[in-house]
């Protein structure tokens, strides 16, 4: 028979379960409604961390807006990833976390190009809405093969011209801007 101090363990962990869940699930719900995804590139643009960010309008009325890091979205996907057995409404978090997968995807794209250099992506955002989520797997797939061609063309350029070997790609930008 279980003792009393584990009896108390479990409900102490139960009820922390309970309210980590049901904040989960409200924010999953706000995210789902209100959330919007920004990929922003900058001149001082390093990591993904400064590419992704989330933006979920908290009350419309006021027009306020929280804005959720990489760190903080790893967090909520971890929540929805130890909740989920205990919901109902799974295809509402499956959806998420599998377009967060995908929009991690997309932000390590964005970054690897606008690191090597493309111009398009140097001073860049685009943007992803959480409601109607769509498959991004065309976008993911036209940033895969945006970025083997530029690869191979700066490649190409750094064949042709050996003196760009001396030089990263950001300098090279910085020489050239």
């Amino acid at each position: 028979h279980p003792r009393e101090s584990e009896i108390a363990f479990w409900k102490e962990i139960q009820l922390s379960h309970t309210s980590i869940g049901g904040k989960t699930i409200s924010r999953l719900k706000q995210i789902m409604q209100y959330g919007k995804f920004k990929l922003t590139t900058t001149m001082d643009t390093r990591i993904v961390e400064d590419v992704l960010k989330l933006y979920v309008t908290s009350n419309p009325l006021a027009n306020t807006e929280n804005v959720y890091n990489l760190d903080v979205l790893r967090d909520i996907q971890s929540n929805i990833v130890l909740i989920t057995p205990l919901m109902h409404e799974d295809k509402d978090s499956s959806k998420f976390l599998a377009h967060l997968q995908d929009i991690i995807t997309l932000a390590n794209l964005v970054l690897q190009l606008h690191c090597c250099g493309n111009a398009f992506f140097m001073d860049r955002t685009l943007e992803y809405t959480c409601q109607n989520v769509v498959s991004l797997k065309e976008d993911i797939n036209f940033l895969r093969t945006l970025s083997q061609e530029w690869n191979e063309e700066i490649l190409q350029a750094r064949k042709e011209n050996y003196y760009l070997n001396y030089y990263t790609n950001s300098q090279i930008l910085t020489i050239r801007i």
